[in-house]
């Protein structure tokens, strides 16, 4: 969901270092790179969140949920960490590329 949400479009590779390569070098301007880059570190981070509470807590959310927690964690991180224009939350949720070309 989040591959198709920032459009890309890449086989999934075996190991989190390549996956990580695959976004990173997906593109050229520096702030897409970058705003690319902190929707990866947000992903990475609500799925280890998600599994220490399936683990730890025994709560299960949907998928839709946990995309819904990637889109608005991104959302607050890009808002927060990169020197870009502001954009409002349904912007980003629509297309996070033209948010992050500003």
């Amino acid at each position: 969901m989040v591959l198709n949400w920032v459009n890309l479009n890449f086989i999934t590779p075996p190991n989190l270092a390549t996956h990580l390569d695959c976004w990173f070098n997906e593109v050229c301007a520096k702030k897409v790179r970058n705003g690319l880059l902190l929707i990866w570190h947000a992903t990475v981070w609500t799925i280890w969140l998600e599994r220490n509470d399936r683990i730890f807590k025994g709560v299960n959310k949907e998928v839709g949920k946990i995309f819904d927690a990637v889109k608005t964690l991104s959302w607050c991180w890009c808002l927060n960490r990169l020197k870009i224009g502001a954009f409002m939350f349904f912007e980003w949720c629509w297309n996070p590329r033209d948010c992050l070309a500003r």
